[in-house]
């Protein structure tokens, strides 16, 4: 192992001063910034979970000297953001994953390869270390299994990894975890749980730029008229996110305190079944207008840099998730921004809000609890204070640079295992030359 002087003269380990130890096409060598391939279905300006950590995290990445490149879904496009370029193909898109995996095997197989004719293209054109998937166990397999051809045809020792965001849905896709990747990474314990494969796997908490979302800034000026307290659901409209639960709720605070108002997502610019989003959007507005409050249902999208705005214009934040919530960087960024929030029992928010301090958590689908709760942090000053401030201090360990640095240490220390996809893919073509004998 190399070595280099530490402060006070003493020789020290390059691990320790940050430089990466790879081993491409048979040469060793140590490297202080690596070239990385982030792979994803989609990226800003459609927005999501994934998609808001994707854009942070390569700018993060990019910011401390990586090289950073995004193959991305989406209409076909070459473009630069700032330090990294991003790179949208349609082969990628959740949509399309969708319709060839629910079609025949031909188009399944027709999709693969076109996929790993672009995977090549890039793989050849940015010769990347590390290539990073982010959920390619979600929509279809096309992807996971596209790429992971395109590796073993162009065999230059890139280690690849798959981000798990997602373990809920029909397009959950299980058995592609059990594909040879180098290391698994999970956004929450409960996540590494629900969703386990065979390979070396870290749970790594995802970050956001606490640069961005701070409790100090302007308001949004959408926001600023409406009738108080306003209440913020910052989620994709559809079913499983409790967004039914939080309109019920909201329709018996109003009728408790005669006023207030609930701002929902439309769901314009997020990754999701538009028919799904759209028949959800029209359901919840008739209850609404059953209920006497249509008027005061909001819905409204807010580009990513208006976010933190929009945080800091409300009174409350809730996420009342019925299903398994895989995370919650929806917590994160409202107590960045100093607004108390709510949120229910579910998978991996209960790792992020301390409940009773830093926030108040209810169980699923408990309309009078959610109710209770949000009523407790809105008329209640005092109880309001010490949630925020406990809050503020508690976000401080969740930032985009901490994320970034464990990553990095993910990246510099997991095993590879090259050879064991090698062994894979020649497992494969053994198989099917078999099928094709029989």
């Amino acid at each position: 192992m190399g070595h280099a002087l530490g402060r006070h003269g003493r020789s020290l380990p390059l691990k320790a001063q940050g430089y990466f130890y790879l081993a491409i096409q048979g040469k060793r060598s140590w490297r202080r910034h690596v070239r990385i391939m982030m792979v994803s279905h989609a990226f800003p300006p459609t927005w999501g979970g994934v998609e808001t950590h994707l854009a942070d995290l390569a700018e993060e990445l990019a910011h401390r000297g990586h090289e950073i490149v995004c193959l991305v879904g989406g209409a076909t496009s070459d473009e630069h953001w700032g330090r990294f370029s991003v790179h949208r193909r349609p082969a990628f898109r959740p949509e399309e994953l969708l319709r060839t995996h629910r079609a025949d095997s031909t188009a399944g197989t027709a999709h693969v390869q076109a996929i790993k004719k672009s995977m090549l293209f890039f793989l050849e054109r940015h010769r990347p270390t590390v290539v990073h998937m982010h959920n390619a166990h979600h929509y279809g397999p096309q992807l996971a299994h596209g790429t992971m051809a395109a590796m073993a045809a162009h065999s230059n020792g890139s280690v690849v990894l798959n981000s798990v965001h997602d373990h809920t849905g029909e397009h959950v896709l299980p058995d592609v975890m059990d594909l040879p990747w180098d290391h698994l990474l999970y956004v929450s314990e409960f996540l590494r749980k629900a969703l386990p494969g065979p390979a070396p796997a870290t749970t790594l908490p995802l970050g956001i730029d606490l640069s961005k979302f701070s409790d100090s800034g302007p308001l949004h000026p959408a926001l600023g008229s409406l009738e108080r307290p306003v209440i913020f659901h910052p989620a994709r409209p559809l079913p499983w996110k409790g967004v039914d639960v939080g309109l019920e709720a909201f329709i018996d605070i109003r009728r408790r305190l005669g006023r207030g108002t609930l701002v929902l997502c439309s769901g314009e610019q997020v990754v999701g079944d538009p028919e799904a989003i759209s028949e959800l959007k029209n359901r919840l507005l008739r209850r609404a207008d059953q209920a006497g409050v249509v008027e005061r249902v909001i819905y409204q999208d807010f580009a990513h840099e208006e976010m933190a705005a929009a945080y800091r214009s409300v009174d409350l934040v809730w996420y009342p998730t019925t299903g398994e919530e895989p995370y919650g960087l929806v917590p994160l960024e409202a107590m960045a921004c100093g607004r108390p929030v709510v949120v229910s029992a579910s998978g991996g928010l209960p790792e992020i809000v301390m409940p009773g301090r830093t926030g108040l958590i209810v169980p699923r689908g408990d309309i009078a609890a959610l109710a209770y709760a949000a009523l407790s942090v809105i008329e209640d000053a005092e109880l309001r204070a010490e949630i925020v401030t406990a809050a503020l201090d508690h976000v401080q360990r969740f930032s985009i640079e901490a994320y970034a640095s464990r990553l990095e240490q993910v990246y510099r220390t997991g095993p590879l295992h090259s050879r064991r996809r090698e062994l894979f893919h020649e497992r494969r073509e053994t198989d099917a030359g078999r099928s094709r004998s029989c």
